[in-house]
């Protein structure tokens, strides 16, 4: 399964760092000590923190993360690093849609979610044919709005 996470990394990387001309990392800290899978920043600096899901255990270990009960805090309760706005997107494969569906649902319903067609990337692999990891992505369910937008409180 380590195969498939590193397949959906590397068509997100290409969307956000090629297609959308993002600045983008990986595998590294964000809000609440959590390690993000993508972490890409548009020209406005906005932060687009994204995780990779490949079971339904993988969300089920999700929801116990302290940074769902940080953005579920009304918005005048935080502070982030700096004053730009902050979106959780999570991507999932395709069998995957209806469990991270109800997951957004249940966890914070301003998430967004993004499906990699999984049968599609099987059928192109086998047969050898060249590879458009970004076709492979499709928005399901498009973020509502920021989750996070505050200026660090000073700290003496």
């Amino acid at each position: 399964m380590e195969d498939l996470t590193n397949t959906i990394k590397t068509a997100l990387l290409n969307y956000y760092r090629f297609k959308r001309g993002m600045q983008c990392a990986t595998e590294c800290y964000t809000i609440q000590g959590c390690i993000a899978d993508v972490l890409a920043f548009d020209k406005n600096k906005s932060v687009y923190d994204i995780e990779i899901k490949i079971s339904a255990s993988d969300l089920v270990h999700d929801k116990k993360k302290p940074k769902h009960d940080y953005y579920n805090l009304p918005i005048r309760n935080k502070t982030a690093v700096f004053d730009k706005k902050i979106y959780q997107i999570y991507c999932v494969p395709d069998y995957l849609e209806e469990k991270a569906l109800n997951f957004i649902n249940d966890v914070n319903k301003n998430y967004g979610l993004i499906v990699f067609d999984y049968e599609k990337f099987k059928t192109l692999k086998s047969t050898n044919e060249k590879i458009d990891f970004i076709e492979l992505l499709k928005t399901v369910k498009a973020l509502k709005r920021f989750l996070c937008k505050r200026k660090i409180q000073q700290i003496i």
